[in-house]
């Protein structure tokens, strides 16, 4: 409940860093912090349009949403792409989950931006949870398994030296 209502408050990446495990390669981290500075900034331009009354009839605000849909949906599909690109590198034994855990967040992106896009999705504060719990929840149980528990320390030293050298 504490994450919700850390979620549910947060007005900057600052405060939704408490919530989130660390990888420690730090180009996966930075586009996690990437991907939820976003979401925040969605979801301040809904907040901020919501204060003019019903947002979802006004074409200008309706194209600037879609457009923050795609603008998010682009980014995960880009670190997605980096964090598989890794997985195959090093041959993970997770990476078949871990794709598909991809594609359905994806899948929920496109699907939020098709309901909204068709009128059957109304924006709501509660979209910034919900975008931010499926980051979250990813980056903290699928990653974390992934980048942190799964490599053997043989991995986990090429991995990081890999990236101190792209840094």
């Amino acid at each position: 409940n504490w994450a919700y209502d850390l979620i549910d408050n947060a007005e900057s990446v600052e405060e939704l860093k408490k919530a989130l495990r660390y990888t420690d390669v730090h180009f996966i981290d930075n586009e996690h912090l990437s991907l939820m500075s976003k979401t925040l900034e969605f979801s301040h331009c809904i907040t901020d349009n919501m204060k003019d009354g019903n947002v979802d009839q006004k074409p200008e605000v309706k194209q600037r949403i879609l457009n923050y849909f795609d603008e998010v949906y682009q980014l995960a599909n880009q670190h997605f792409s980096h964090e598989e690109i890794l997985m195959k590198k090093y041959e993970f034994n997770d990476y078949q989950a871990h794709h598909q855990e991809h594609e359905s967040l994806l899948k929920k992106i496109k699907d939020l931006k098709h309901n909204y896009e068709n009128n059957r999705l109304y924006l709501s504060e509660n979209l910034k949870r919900t975008i931010l719990e499926w980051w979250i929840l990813h980056t903290n149980t699928v990653d974390f398994r992934t980048f942190v528990q799964n490599p053997t320390r043989d991995v986990r030293e090429k991995i990081m030296k890999e990236v101190i050298e792209h840094d």
